[in-house]
């Protein structure tokens, strides 16, 4: 027994495997003929957008070139005038240095302790990218001497600080000697206490004197030309060193940069004269008393009768 699956339709038209090519022959004609369709739209239409820009750039080339002309006549005029810059560039510079010390210095002072009394403060480059700053000043005791460090490190940019000069005078307790058993502190300047009440007696009337005033550090001074105080009897004047990273007060070099802009400058011809065709000057002792420039007589003069 035999079935037979295929539809109605499919077996009235002839049946078979062979009946879809009746619509796919026309289906694959209909999109050929869109394919080649679309293919000559987009032809058309790539070769209009391509003349279209053509065109637009064909517009703008005029502006292109001037843009061009300008920007080579403004790279001639600054080449013509480097040395011009060069000199304002100078200026500048030496405006901008006029207050790089002072600057520096209301920056250092912000960090220097009220015990720390200031008689000088100096600034020098140390490279193009730092600077050295040099204090002097007087303090009192050691402890102030090692508290001036931690405060002066504290400066923005500071890599270094170094001091000198710091006079130490302590109290001290001694060994025990013969002479003197109880180890009675004193000064390194002074001598040993002796036990002996004479001798010490006789040790203190030597060392007493007028401690009212003695014109220490030019302290008590009349003399109108001093205006410097330095140390006093029990003080100490010491020296601190700064180096600041990021700090550039280089002073400008005129001379060097001037030397150097010479040959920036455009070479300057002497102008050509020219006498006037056909016109010659006679010499000066040849022309009349009257006469004008070129020889010619002067009107109202002797010629005129």
């Amino acid at each position: 027994m035999k079935l037979n699956l295929l539809p109605a339709r499919s077996a009235k038209a002839g049946g078979g495997e062979g009946s879809g090519l009746v619509w796919a022959v026309p289906l694959a004609i209909i999109l050929a003929a869109g394919g080649i369709g679309w293919m000559f739209y987009a032809t058309n239409f790539s070769e209009g957008e391509i003349a279209r820009q053509k065109e637009r750039i064909d517009k703008a080339k005029p502006y292109y070139e001037e843009a061009v002309a300008v920007s080579k006549r403004v790279d001639e005029t600054i080449a013509k005038a480097q040395g011009l810059v060069l000199n304002a560039n100078l200026a500048d510079a030496m405006l901008a240095h006029n207050t790089k010390y002072t600057e520096l210095y209301d920056e250092v002072r912000k960090y220097i302790p009220p015990y720390f009394r200031v008689t000088s403060m100096t600034a020098s480059p140390n490279g193009n990218a730092a600077t050295t700053v040099n204090i002097t000043g007087v303090i009192d005791t050691f402890q102030q001497y090692a508290d001036l460090m931690s405060a002066l490190v504290r400066i923005p940019g500071a890599v270094s600080v170094s001091r000198a000069g710091f006079q130490d005078d302590p109290m001290r307790v001694p060994n025990l000697v013969e002479t003197d058993q109880t180890g009675r502190p004193f000064k390194g300047s002074q001598g040993r206490r002796p036990d002996d009440a004479l001798e010490r007696m006789d040790l203190m009337i030597a060392e007493a004197g007028n401690t009212d005033f003695d014109g220490a550090g030019n302290f008590g001074s009349m003399d109108s030309t001093v205006t410097q105080r330095d140390a006093m009897p029990d003080s100490s004047v010491i020296t601190v060193a700064i180096v600041i990273q990021g700090k550039d007060v280089t002073t400008p070099n005129p001379r060097a940069t001037l030397a150097t802009a010479a040959a920036l400058w455009p070479p300057v011809t002497a102008p050509v004269t020219t006498t006037p065709a056909g016109g010659t000057t006679p010499p000066a002792g040849n022309q009349p008393a009257n006469a004008q420039p070129g020889g010619r007589p002067r009107p109202g003069g002797d010629n005129d009768e």
